[in-house]
């Protein structure tokens, strides 16, 4: 007959057992710490004039590209180039690919576009930006997809509608939650430089300058307007113009 002790053992044996396997699931399942990264997709040339650039994503024989933003609920994300100058953006939700965007992007010589991966509000998860194109000033105009962690799905920052989404140079100040823009041009162009203030993941036009020198006459410098706005109801207000004379010419 099996005495008390040994079958007290037995249990302990396997009790000990039982929380080993336990702890090595629960090890299993620990997911590891978030490091916060900058990783820029970027595009590669698959045309013989560079001057026309595409992209090249391989995988096997597709031009697709899959991914994952890390943060409190990670996002996964998918690029897929579906004609020229066309790509288009989706996000895994519920056990299938929802297409959230379509990019367009166009090509300048000397710079291509790029897809980056960056915790652009600096809340501990990465978000998606899009560089889609430049001119010749060095302009760099962006789209982003902000990562709400509380959903698990990514927002699109929309500007005022006349930006039409498109952020140029954006820069944002964490400590101010202030978005600050710049668009620099010649002499006879548009510049502006604008800022929005970042609610959750909303935001909201705050100030805005535009140097219009599209009038200037060549021969006097006369003719440059500058406008000046205040954000109202989610669009731009202009509160004040005046005119100046341009002295030197970029």
């Amino acid at each position: 007959m099996e005495t008390r002790k040994n079958r007290n053992g037995r249990n302990n044996g396997a009790g000990i057992i039982l929380a080993a396997c336990l702890a090595m699931c629960m090890l299993s399942c620990v997911k590891p710490k978030i490091v916060r990264r900058n990783v820029e997709i970027t595009f590669t040339s698959v045309m013989t004039n560079e001057e026309q650039d595409s992209i090249n994503w391989t995988s096997g024989n597709k031009l697709r590209n899959e991914f994952e933003l890390n943060g409190n609920n990670p996002i996964r994300c998918a690029l897929t180039v579906v004609a020229d100058e066309s790509v288009v953006f989706s996000q895994y939700i519920n056990e299938h690919w929802q297409t959230i965007d379509t990019l367009r992007y166009s090509v300048f010589p000397g710079a291509t576009p790029a897809f980056r991966i960056t915790d652009f509000n600096q809340d501990g998860n990465e978000d998606f930006m899009c560089w889609t194109h430049t001119n010749v000033h060095g302009n760099e105009w962006e789209q982003i997809f902000l990562n709400n962690s509380a959903t698990g799905e990514l927002q699109k920052l929309h500007t005022t509608p006349d930006e039409e989404n498109v952020w140029c140079a954006p820069q944002y100040n964490a400590k101010t939650k202030i978005i600050s823009c710049t668009e620099v041009s010649g002499a006879y162009r548009i510049s502006s430089e604008y800022t929005y203030k970042l609610d959750g993941f909303t935001a909201v036009p705050v100030n805005k300058e535009v140097q219009d020198n599209t009038q200037i006459d060549i021969y006097t410098g006369e003719g440059a307007e500058i406008r000046k706005y205040n954000g109202k109801n989610g669009k731009w207000k202009v509160i004040k113009t005046e005119t100046e004379e341009i002295t030197e010419q970029e």
